[in-house]
């Protein structure tokens, strides 16, 4: 019986007294939010997806286009979990011209959220300081909370293995 409960008594002993032996290393590659933010201009309550939040300059540079482009293939990448998650671009004014034409033929099922006079822009820009927002990608969960951002050099493999691990742990969504 002691040889059962030893290992136990140890870890329990080394949680409590001693964290720093504990491992500090997390799995996902994105920058995990420690706060949560709700955002109100976007509706979780109809569909209940997971998100992935494209904000986008009023003009489509060539990196934009490489995030949307990588966004797409990450969605379709997903296999089974495709369903779940829902590509959302936030613009501050509706596309037009060129963007919208390029967004229609290439990117079609992306929804278009208007987030200007709202508080959005503002409450993901608090989220990476002394960066522009309108260059990071973020997560946002069924519930409307958004937890995790990513840079634009790390859209492509390392967002589509944190998300198809969020997703396959989550009951969520």
């Amino acid at each position: 019986i002691a040889m059962s409960f030893v290992p136990i008594f140890v870890a329990y002993f080394v949680f409590f007294n001693y964290p720093g032996l504990l491992p500090t290393m997390t799995v996902n590659n994105g920058t995990l939010i420690q706060s949560p933010i709700q955002l109100d201009s976007i509706d979780v309550d109809a569909d209940r997806k997971w998100r992935l939040l494209l904000p986008v300059a009023a003009e489509c540079d060539e990196t934009c286009q490489q995030v949307l482009y990588f966004s797409r293939q990450i969605h379709v990448g997903l296999g089974k979990y495709t369903p779940r998650v829902k590509r959302v671009l936030l613009v501050q004014a509706m596309p037009e011209g060129a963007f919208a034409i390029f967004l229609e033929q290439e990117h079609g099922e992306v929804e278009v959220v208007n987030i200007s006079g709202s508080e959005t822009a503002m409450r993901l820009n608090a989220l990476v300081p002394g960066s522009d927002y309108q260059r990071f990608v973020f997560i946002m969960d069924p519930n409307g909370n958004v937890m995790m951002y990513y840079r634009p050099d790390q859209v492509g493999k390392p967002l589509q293995k944190d998300l198809k691990h969020l997703l396959k742990t989550s009951n969520i969504g």
